[in-house]
């Protein structure tokens, strides 16, 4: 029996969820920025606390400047839970050096 609603095959529940997680990832990488900014930045220049929306926005132009695919032979989840890791290891090291300024 065919699926008249075009949703639900492999390929749209998996755009989907890529969609999902980039959203995801996108807001948690702002909100990162948005909190660094508000510890380093705020203190030491005196410019104000950034909104997440310009948070988000900056990290995405950021990320398009400066990221590269990397060329992996590891699964996609595989990579995008290492680089998740990666991620939050760096925040939590940061979070560390702010309570010495």
């Amino acid at each position: 029996m065919k699926n008249d609603s075009g949703i639900g095959n492999k390929a749209d529940v998996g755009l989907i969820g890529i969609l999902i997680l980039a959203t995801a990832a996108a807001v948690l990488d702002g909100w990162m920025l948005k909190t660094v900014w508000g510890w380093f930045i705020v203190p030491l220049f005196s410019l104000p606390q950034i909104p997440l929306a310009y948070a988000v926005g900056l990290r995405i132009a950021i990320a398009a400047i400066f990221d590269r695919v990397p060329n992996h032979d590891e699964s996609s989840l595989r990579h995008t839970v290492t680089a998740l890791l990666v991620t939050l290891s760096g925040f939590g090291f940061v979070w560390l050096v702010h309570l010495f300024v």
